[in-house]
């Protein structure tokens, strides 16, 4: 399990990428402010799939204010240098991005994916425990705890 250091230090170290599952909680607002200092030195990935789906989100919503907050965030993160969107031609599905990212680049760069998605932490774990592969470099995946509103670690035991 992390503590709020080991946290600090794996988001000044790890390259940063972020799922809409993790932007979309009460506490998303929080972990920017708390970290802000260092996604100004290593910016925070972002799918042009997470804007879709916020932008998504405000409009097929009646009233969705966290997903507005969120949109309004992202934006003013992506306007300050805190995070940069990224897009390919092959992007169609988000949890599919992260995955495609991680395995792209997991023999070269530290990985921290930030999701509340139990599915895409299950299968970005399995990706890391690859046998014919033997990594150097380290995937963490944090979530926002549901209940306090911290980030954490997401370990597979909690959805045994």
């Amino acid at each position: 399990m992390l503590h709020q250091n080991d946290i600090r230090s794996v988001v000044r170290t790890h390259k940063i990428l972020l799922d809409t599952s993790f932007a979309m909680q009460p506490g998303f607002p929080e972990f920017i402010q708390n970290f802000a200092p260092a996604f100004r030195r290593n910016p925070i990935l972002i799918s042009a799939l997470v804007l879709w789906e916020l932008k998504n989100h405000c409009r097929t919503r009646a009233v969705d204010p966290i997903a507005r907050s969120t949109l309004e965030l992202v934006a003013l993160l992506i306007r300050s240098r805190q995070a940069e969107v990224r897009h390919e031609a092959c992007d169609r599905y988000q949890d599919l991005v992260i995955l495609r990212v991680t395995l792209q680049h997991m023999l070269s760069h530290n990985i921290v994916v930030l999701t509340n998605d139990c599915r895409l932490m299950k299968d970005l774990r399995a990706m890391w425990s690859c046998e014919s592969v033997r990594y150097k470099r380290r995937l963490e995946i944090l979530k926002i705890h549901g209940r306090t509103q911290d980030p954490c670690s997401f370990e597979d035991q909690e959805f045994r």
